[in-house]
């Protein structure tokens, strides 16, 4: 009986151990600062940027988690509102309509109201359906004047409710996507093997050379590779495609 005790003993302490660690770090977590109005202050970091999809835009994005939790599953740019223009692709959509240091206010004649880049990606897709015409309404801000400014995207249509399998959407970007790969090289590390999976699951006969070749030079290298901290993500990539 004694030890049946203790044991409970044991069990209820871990657990309340366990909800005080947990109450913590949602409590204790640090809170999320105001982000800063890119329109007056754009002194920020600017090699940590967002990819903007089809406009051909990079552009740097406010990204704290408001807590700890949040961080951990992504939702890192809840707080923005605003974007600010980086890069323009040459001959991109964007390009002749946006420029660096402009920042991107809002899309569809509104201000964003939730989270920036979230909203920019869902305005993207909407615009690449066929009954919006490839047309993406941005409200920009430049020099202290804010106006409503249009894009032109392809149109590649609306995603199917099972994309991305039996989406023809879907389907043609990867095969765009393999088509740039194709270009590109192929290292021996997370970064090839993300590429190889990638022109492996086309199933196309025409890659198998390289994919040999990289598939031979990932192995010969799989025992130097770390097992511990991030280097078990590397491992992992390169695992995943030699498997």
């Amino acid at each position: 009986m004694k030890t049946a005790s203790l044991l409970s003993c044991r069990l209820i302490f871990r657990s309340m151990l366990a909800a005080i660690v947990f109450t913590n770090l949602c409590v204790a977590a640090e809170p999320s600062k105001t982000p800063p109005d890119l329109t007056q202050d754009r002194a920020v970091d600017r090699e940590l940027t967002y990819n903007l999809g089809a406009t051909g835009l990079r552009g740097w994005i406010y990204s704290k988690p408001a807590t700890y939790f949040d961080g951990l599953q992504g939702r890192t740019t809840a707080a923005s509102r605003q974007i600010l223009v980086t890069h323009v692709g040459a001959k991109s959509p964007a390009d002749g309509v946006l420029q660096v240091d402009d920042v991107i206010l809002g899309v569809d004649g509104k201000l964003f109201s939730e989270d920036a880049r979230k909203s920019f990606a869902l305005a993207i897709q909407n615009a690449e359906k066929e009954s919006s015409g490839g047309v993406l309404k941005v409200t920009r801000w430049r020099a202290g004047k804010t106006e409503d400014v249009q894009l032109k995207l392809r149109v590649l249509g609306t995603y199917s409710a099972t994309a991305p399998y039996d989406c023809p959407k879907s389907k043609k970007i990867f095969e765009e996507a393999c088509v740039a790969l194709e270009k590109e090289s192929l290292p021996a590390n997370w970064h090839g093997a993300i590429s190889g999976l990638a022109l492996l699951a086309t199933g196309d006969d025409a890659y198998r050379p390289r994919l040999k070749k990289l598939a031979q030079e990932i192995a010969a290298n799989a025992l130097k590779s770390e097992r511990i901290g991030m280097g078990s993500w590397e491992s992992s990539y390169r695992g995943l495609f030699l498997g």
